[in-house]
């Protein structure tokens, strides 16, 4: 404690100076100073301080911060306090100061302020590994919150029997072999299986060292019920046939909301924990998630006197996590001479380039022939019950990763470049023309777009156009740049409205509303213009469509998208031919070109298959799980890192039992 020499309250008014940048630590000083000046007038009491320190512990706050700030408030204050005032924060000045952290979640616990689910633990090795396990999640879930994993509906509802009856019914034209269909079709049970995904991925926790986090989520969104009963009220006024179809359009993914309530972490784990000497509890953490899959879906789980049949779809991630954990050695990051780039098809090997973009790619027709792993080193998550015709789809592809991380930022960044450097569209005579000037005066062009012309939500973080952040040190160097998602949507967007209306100069008031498709400043730019406005629209309707709509595309919807996804990647081809041929290190052909290539294949693979409703690549999308993964690792850079595990954990069902009562 801070001893009575040197209370909270002298420090108090520098809190914000010695916080380290923390913003939740002025909150709970903020929160004392309330409570010790004035008098406990009945409007608080002590579950309400303790679910604000819980709140604040789970928000970053370190433990032995909270003993301390409650041992100087009754130390300076206590005399101003009310009685239960004061035993709620004795409580919490009484904790060992060598294990505050363990003496306030115990004390959480029997407040009933974490959520009441049990850690399960696993030994491997000398290692003890904490998780919270997918049978325990998904008992508590259906029994007192069913509503978020059954698309907003309850559990007793018929709409919920008929959402999922709905969904197994256009999966199975979209994968009819799948073993759900095996185990649960003929005896009528697809109405209590309840689809969903898991998830991988590293984020950044203590000293910027790699956590692993594993997630579980469901298909549907809450927006679900909230959509059929916008449109659809009159439940028993229409047929069985006209009602499914209405289900199907109200189907909606699962990619709004707080992230606390769509994802359900499993585990949390340091990288020391995990790597070199330790690989085996990895490999040992993937055989145990295979393990509770494949018993949720043969077995179920009991709830109220009804069996419940959770069913893993696939697993996502971006694709360094999906291809360490599926023991690929086909893949980008084993690039050499016949190794191949792709764990799905041949693309890369003699006769296959990976290049390929048009309508009949010939990597198309050896998609699933050859097998990405090694015989005998396959991983675990292959015991789970799938699609035996195409057991490396069960690692699912993101959109999110393959576009706004990768292809669009080599994308923008060439554009930009190509546009600010090449075609000197931004040149102002008797001014200075080198690239950091030119580079000033383009985003000087985007931030009067973003100020003036764009009527979106989406706010900008891009702070400037650099040779840093566009990765272009000399005109020999291929630039890329990785912004946030929004904002490279946004640049996508801006470059557009660049080629429709011309530039904006610093000196000018208005865009010069000049065409640069039909005006270009010299003949021979006019197909890089074509192919800069073709590869933006495809991109913007591509990607708005996939977040717009809901799980299920019709066969028109979902042949335009494939089309859209197509045009970009010629589109992309042909700037990067037009490049090569110019001489200029632009747009390069990156193997993530073909992963965004296949979105459009799989979606003709459906058509050409006869499916009526094509699953759309947002129940696949990650977008939502950064979010996720960032909050989680923002929590375990505030414990002790050799106990990161299981106080990461314990937070997180403190954050979670707040979230769930404001739901």
């Amino acid at each position: 404690h801070f001893g009575s020499k040197v209370s909270f309250w002298h420090i108090w008014p520098q809190w914000p100076l010695w916080s380290e940048g923390s913003s939740t630590l002025p909150r709970m000083a903020s929160l004392f100073a309330r409570l010790a000046g004035q008098r406990d007038k009945g409007h608080r009491n002590e579950s309400s301080i303790l679910r604000n320190l819980a709140f604040s512990m789970s928000d970053g706050v370190q433990a032995t911060k909270c003993k301390d700030m409650a041992f100087s408030t009754l130390h300076d204050k206590g005399i101003y306090l009310s009685q239960s005032t004061k035993n709620v924060l004795t409580k919490v000045a009484n904790a060992n100061p060598n294990n505050a952290e363990r003496d306030l979640h115990r004390l959480f616990r029997r407040e009933e302020l974490s959520l009441p689910i049990e850690m399960s633990t696993k030994g491997f090795g000398i290692q003890k590994v904490h998780y919270l396990s997918l049978l325990t999640w998904w008992k508590f879930l259906l029994k007192s919150y069913p509503k978020f994993v059954l698309g907003g509906f309850d559990r007793e509802e018929i709409r919920s029997n008929r959402m999922l009856q709905t969904f197994w019914k256009h999966y199975k034209s979209n994968h009819d072999d799948h073993a759900v269909f095996d185990l649960h079709e003929t005896q009528g049970r697809l109405g209590k299986c309840v689809p969903y995904y898991l998830h991988i991925d590293e984020g950044t926790g203590l000293r910027r060292s790699a956590v692993l986090v594993i997630a579980m989520q469901t298909v549907f969104g809450r927006e679900t019920s909230k959509i059929f009963g916008e449109n659809f009220s009159n439940f028993m006024a229409h047929s069985q046939h006209a009602l499914e179809a209405r289900m199907t359009r109200a189907q909606y993914h699962n990619a709004k909301g707080s992230t606390y309530l769509t994802r359900f972490l499993w585990t949390v784990l340091p990288k020391k924990s995990y790597s070199q000497k330790n690989t085996h509890v990895y490999w040992g953490l993937l055989d145990l998630l295979a393990t509770e899959c494949k018993k949720l879906m043969e077995e179920g789980v009991s709830v109220g006197g009804e069996t419940w049949f959770p069913v893993c779809l696939g697993l996502k991630g971006d694709q360094p996590a999906l291809i360490k954990s599926g023991a690929f050695r086909r893949s980008f990051m084993n690039l050499g001479a016949g190794r191949g780039i792709c764990w799905e098809c041949c693309a890369g090997l003699p006769g296959f380039e990976f290049e390929q973009c048009g309508e009949s790619p010939t990597w198309a027709a050896t998609v699933g022939l050859v097998p990405p792993w090694v015989q005998g080193e396959e991983s675990p998550l292959l015991r789970i019950p799938c699609q035996p015709s195409l057991p490396h789809g069960f690692w699912k592809r993101d959109p999110f990763h393959a576009f706004k991380q990768t292809l669009g930022g080599h994308f923008g960044a060439s554009t930009i470049i190509l546009f600010a450097i090449d075609f000197a569209l931004w040149k102002i005579p008797g001014q200075s023309s080198d690239v950091d000037s030119m580079l000033e005066r383009a985003f000087g062009d985007f931030r009067y777009f973003v100020c003036h012309e764009w009527r979106g939500n989406v706010v900008n973080h891009t702070k400037a156009f650099t040779r840093q952040t566009l990765h272009f040190p000399d005109y020999k160097k291929f630039p890329y740049a990785r912004w946030k998602g929004s904002d490279q949507m946004l640049i996508i967007r801006w470059l557009r409205n660049v080629v429709l209306n011309g530039v904006v100069l610093p000196d000018s008031i208005t865009r010069d509303g000049q065409s640069l498709l039909y005006f270009p400043p010299k003949d021979w730019q006019a197909p890089f213009f074509k192919g800069v406005l073709d590869g933006c629209n495809a991109s913007i309707i591509f990607f708005h469509t996939l977040h717009r709509e809901g799980v299920w595309w019709s066969r028109g919807l979902a042949s335009e998208m494939s089309a859209e996804c197509r045009k970009f990647c010629v589109s992309f081809g042909d700037l990067a031919r037009l490049s090569y041929e110019r001489g200029i290190a632009r747009y390069h052909l990156e193997p993530c070109l073909h992963t965004f290539r296949h979105f459009g294949h799989d979606i003709d693979a459906a058509l050409a298959a006869g499916c009526d409703e094509v699953l759309s690549p947002s129940t696949q999308t990650c977008e939502m799980d950064e979010d996720f993964v960032g909050k989680i690792c923002k929590g375990s850079r505030h414990v002790h890192p050799m106990a990161t595990n299981q106080r990461t954990i314990e937070r997180y069902l403190l954050r979670c039992h707040a979230e769930f009562a404001g739901a």
